[in-house]
């Protein structure tokens, strides 16, 4: 025999709540259940930088919930994101699909659709619209972190997809970066496309310090394809790579932020170089200029300056 109504209660509040290595605290949750459908709300603060505040109802259907959010806020220290319209979810054996809906901050926007199963297959849609470099920062307590991006500036726009699961995954992104500096260096344009799938990567990658310049090559152009081990899927040793780096006066100061064991960061970069081969016997060919460079070698507290001109020949 089954039951004819069924009405029920939860209320939850908790000021910490660890979940594998997520820290969730302040939480609030409410759930109110007549029969097949439900009411309900959750806010939580996430690492101590992001809050969560939503609100919503779900219907209950043989195999799977369908899950109604008119309200979604997502905050960090600097930033309020709200959904422009209802998140419709649903909830099955496969895990969560969704159609696309986006979250909006003043001209920022975060889009994203398609299904997430955490234990399965995914397959996601996302982008970024006029997000912000400055606001980096907001996503790290780590001071390492923050020591790096807080001089970061400009505005970043990126589309990209990912499918298959944790262990093999495929993704692809292309991303465009408009008057990109690290503090008083500014160095214009970045345009990036990159995929993955199945051991290998391809990549492209060009600075422009003055992208309205018709027909000038790029200061910095990264191209080519390159084994990686992600996921569960290892690089062939015997996979090929074929890699190109060239140069006609990239700026050092950019590298700064990416390079712990140095600070201080000058000088300009003018190279040529192909890297190919394999991962266990890569070859390289070309040529690296340096011209007044200088930085700080933190591990022994000295600071160098570079002039010359390296020239890779095969393995060496």
């Amino acid at each position: 025999r089954t039951l004819e109504s069924l009405h029920s209660l939860l209320v939850l509040s908790a000021e910490q709540l660890s979940v594998d290595s997520l820290l969730l605290s302040s939480i609030q949750f409410d759930h109110r259940l007549v029969d097949d459908s439900s009411h309900f709300s959750l806010s939580a603060l996430i690492d101590s930088l992001v809050s969560v505040d939503l609100e919503g109802t779900s219907q209950f259907h043989p195999n799977r919930i369908h899950l109604n959010i008119p309200r979604l806020t997502v905050r960090t220290s600097d930033q309020k994101f709200d959904n422009e319209a209802p998140l419709q979810l649903v909830y099955g054996k496969d895990g969560f699909s969704f159609p696309e809906f986006s979250l909006r901050h003043e001209a920022e926007a975060i889009t994203l659709a398609g299904w997430f199963d955490p234990s399965g297959t995914s397959d996601i849609r996302f982008s970024l619209e006029n997000s912000l470099l400055t606001n980096l920062k907001s996503f790290s307590r780590h001071p390492g972190f923050i020591e790096r991006v807080k001089d970061f500036g400009g505005i970043v726009a990126l589309n990209g997809s990912f499918a298959g699961s944790t262990k093999t995954p495929r993704f692809s992104f292309d991303l465009s970066a408009q008057g990109t500096r690290v503090g008083d260096v500014v160095f214009g344009q970045i345009l990036a496309r990159c995929s993955y799938a199945e051991g290998l990567s391809n990549v492209f990658v060009e600075f422009r310090n003055r992208p309205g310049e018709a027909g000038v090559p790029p200061d910095l152009l990264v191209s080519g394809i390159m084994p990686l081990n992600i996921g569960s899927v290892a690089a062939s040793s015997s996979q090929g790579m074929d890699l190109s780096i060239s140069s006609r006066g990239f700026p050092l100061e950019f590298l700064d932020p990416f390079i712990p064991i140095l600070s201080n960061l000058t000088g300009t970069l003018i190279c040529d170089v192909k890297m190919r081969g394999t991962l266990l016997s890569p070859s390289y060919e070309g040529s690296l200029s340096f011209q007044n460079a200088g930085f700080f070698f933190a591990p022994l507290g000295i600071s160098y300056g570079l002039n010359g001109r390296l020239v890779p020949q095969g393995r060496n």
